[in-house]
């Protein structure tokens, strides 16, 4: 993972948040971030992408979705 520059990423889970602002929409980047998501994927990790905006606007079901995430991650690991 040393290629690419995470947002948040939480090691012992292999949990990544990524978190996109409108560039993500357009065609290329959205190539780009299926093919990068792809590959973090076949290393065992797990990606929740949120748009910037749900930050500001409903940080608290953001917030839900990481925690149950990683609720699950840890209850997979045996943790």
């Amino acid at each position: 993972m040393d290629i690419f520059v995470l947002d948040f990423y939480c090691r012992d889970l292999k949990l990544i948040v990524e978190l996109d602002g409108a560039i993500h929409a357009e065609p290329h980047q959205a190539a780009h971030d299926q093919n990068r998501d792809a590959y973090l994927q076949s290393l065992g990790c797990t990606i929740l992408r949120f748009p910037n905006d749900a930050i500001s606007t409903n940080i608290e079901s953001v917030l839900q979705k990481i925690a149950q995430t990683a609720a699950g991650l840890r209850r997979a690991a045996g943790g």
